[in-house]
């Protein structure tokens, strides 16, 4: 009696796009033949069929064309007020995503300013246009804060009286 054994395995690979996952179904077959000499004519074959599939989630690259490790700067904010920068921010690329706060890749600062006066600057005159005799003139400031101006009326000039 003579035996012979065969094996064939195929694949079916399917990738879903919508659910990222990554589908392998393997085909085993194993086909045995007996017979019971070279010229007989009985023969017997047993097939033994499995399948098995496995599944594996896909690894979304959204780093693109970034090497591990690469970073990249931004802003952690659209938006700062005030003197304040812009705050900035960086994110690395591991493990093929960008890890680290959301970037912005532009900041603009949305404080108002007080006509050609900007933001936080400080005007520096006096309260009056002329200092009672003998008397100093008397400083004044202004600040512009947020649009805003914050203090008395500044004047630009003082004349001290004879």
């Amino acid at each position: 009696m003579s035996t012979r054994h065969f094996n064939l395995n195929l694949f079916e690979v399917i990738l879903n796009k919508s659910t990222q996952t990554l589908t392998i179904i393997i085909f085993f077959f194993s086909v045995t033949l007996l017979a019971q000499g070279k010229d007989s004519p009985k023969k017997d074959s047993r097939i033994k069929e499995e399948m098995t599939t496995v599944e594996f989630e896909a690894v979304k690259n959204s780093c693109g064309s970034s090497v591990e490790g690469t970073t990249r700067e931004g802003f952690s904010s659209e938006t700062t007020s005030g003197a304040l920068p812009c705050p900035k921010a960086i994110q690395t690329c591991t493990g093929g995503q960008w890890v680290g706060p959301k970037l912005y890749y532009t900041c603009a600062n949305d404080t108002k300013s007080c006509g050609p006066t900007p933001h936080g600057d400080v005007v520096n005159g006096f309260r009056h246009a002329t200092a009672s005799k003998g008397k100093p003139c008397e400083p004044a400031f202004k600040t512009c804060l947020n649009g805003a101006w914050v203090g008395p009326e500044v004047i630009p000039s003082c004349a001290e009286a004879p």
